[in-house]
């Protein structure tokens, strides 16, 4: 009975005090609702940055492999003057490639320059131009639209 007793009064005096100080419980009830509407579109945005990057990791498939000068990621243990050593991979290692390997369903070449493009009176500077082979969108998923 005496938890029931201080049940109410803690209600009653909650309820007096919303009641007194209108503005004060305006402003923490607004607090409240914009904390809970940051937090909600922060989460938002984060699920929608991870499905974008698994998206675009997604078009890589896991039984492709690439042959290239460079590296995605540098290795500390690996130097990189020996990199620089390396060739440039032609379509003609391509072509062989596809010759000699008999298990490969797919072999494409991709050549990747960075041009400036003048027309007239304009300049673009560092556009990137990519050239591909016969049969990259079965390689690589594309999704262009």
């Amino acid at each position: 009975m005496l938890w029931l007793r201080l049940l109410y009064e803690s209600f009653a005096f909650a309820w007096s005090a919303i009641v007194t100080n209108r503005l004060r419980t305006l402003l923490s009830l607004l607090g409240v609702m914009v904390g809970i509407f940051m937090i909600t579109a922060v989460f938002a945005v984060v699920d929608s940055l991870e499905d974008g990057l698994k998206s675009t990791f997604n078009m890589l498939d896991d039984e492709v492999l690439f042959i290239q000068k460079w590296p995605w990621a540098f290795d500390e243990e690996y130097p990189w003057w020996k990199y620089v050593q390396r060739r440039e991979v032609s379509l003609g290692d391509a072509e062989l490639l596809a010759e000699r390997l008999n298990s490969a369903q797919k072999v494409v070449f991709q050549a990747k320059t960075m041009l400036a493009l003048e027309s007239q009176n304009s300049r673009i500077e560092g556009t990137g131009i990519v050239a591909v082979s016969e049969g990259y969108e079965d390689v690589i998923a594309l999704d262009i639209a």
